[in-house]
């Protein structure tokens, strides 16, 4: 799938969930928030999910702390389990 098979465009990812949310039309969204949401449901229900990728990132000068690995390691770990 690519952006222009989708008509509802905006750089807001809220904006477009608030339009889906309120009947404005379709949009991919993350299946967790989806199922959260009253009133929405799922169009394609035996369509593969598409995969996203996930980056956890830290800001080089953060890197080094061991306070922050603590975070990172936790998080990684988390994220890997979904």
């Amino acid at each position: 799938m690519e952006i222009a098979d989708f008509r509802l465009v905006s750089d807001s990812s809220v904006v477009i969930w608030e339009m889906v949310r309120r009947g404005m039309g379709v949009a991919p969204m993350l299946r967790d928030v989806a199922d959260r949401t009253p009133g929405v449901i799922r169009l394609l229900p035996d369509m593969p999910p598409i995969v996203v990728p996930i980056w956890l990132v830290v800001h080089e000068d953060l890197s080094l702390s061991p306070r922050i690995r603590v975070v990172q390691r936790i998080l990684a770990e988390g994220l890997a389990r979904m």
